[in-house]
């Protein structure tokens, strides 16, 4: 699946996935559903919304509603913003939901989710930045390689580069909060370019030659 602006699905799922320390499987190359999540053999639909707050919690349950009516799968919405109030609807009417940050409450059977009060991790630029450790090195290499490869989906850039889907989440998040990374509507941009390839360069040299030597030297 190309790019598509709801990449705070997979960030919100590997921030539930460390609270819950449960493996959780996403599949996104799905046309009818946002996505599908599997929690401990519980396959879930996703609704995926930038948002619900009180200006918009009628229409987006409504829609919740739809989804239920014609799916034997339970629905999960996933969001980068939930409010309170909107939480409490949703709970109310027994939908299930996970924030970006991987506030949660998700019910089915024997699997009982309910987490709150966890705020968004923001990044800092230093040194213990996770994009620019060792995965992270490696993940902005693809980035700067080849333009098109900014437009690969998570899964595909994990698969590609060699590292876990939760790195590619975690570094795709520092990168935007670090300002060099931007989303449209439909595709993402590198910003301050000259200046992240600098940075890159120094963590290279730093992070992962020393690695690479290292590795050359025991064969």
């Amino acid at each position: 699946m190309m790019y598509r602006n709801q990449d705070f699905i997979y960030e919100a799922v590997t921030n539930l996935e460390k609270l819950i320390d449960i493996p959780i499987d996403i599949e996104t190359s799905r046309t009818n559903y946002d996505a599908i999540l599997k929690i401990k053999n519980i396959q879930f639909v996703v609704e995926a919304k930038s948002a619900m707050r009180s200006s918009n919690q009628g229409l987006v349950l409504s829609q919740l509603e739809k989804i239920r009516n014609r799916s034997n799968k339970p629905i999960i919405l996933i969001a980068q913003y939930i409010s309170k109030e909107a939480a409490n609807q949703l709970k109310e009417r027994e939908f299930n939901y996970v924030d970006i940050a991987g506030n949660a409450f998700v019910k089915k059977d024997d699997l009982v989710i309910y987490i709150e009060g966890q705020k968004r991790r923001t990044a800092t630029l230093t040194n213990q930045s996770r994009a620019f450790q060792e995965a992270g090195v490696k993940i902005i290499f693809h980035l700067l390689s080849e333009s098109d490869n900014l437009q690969d989906s998570y899964r595909t850039i994990a698969q590609k580069v060699g590292v876990s889907l939760g790195s590619v989440s975690n570094v795709m998040a520092e990168l935007e909060e670090l300002n060099y990374l931007i989303k449209t509507k439909d595709k993402r941009v590198l910003k301050n370019k000259e200046e992240l390839l600098e940075r890159w360069l120094v963590e290279f040299n730093t992070v992962l030659k020393p690695r690479i030597i290292r590795s050359r030297m025991k064969l």
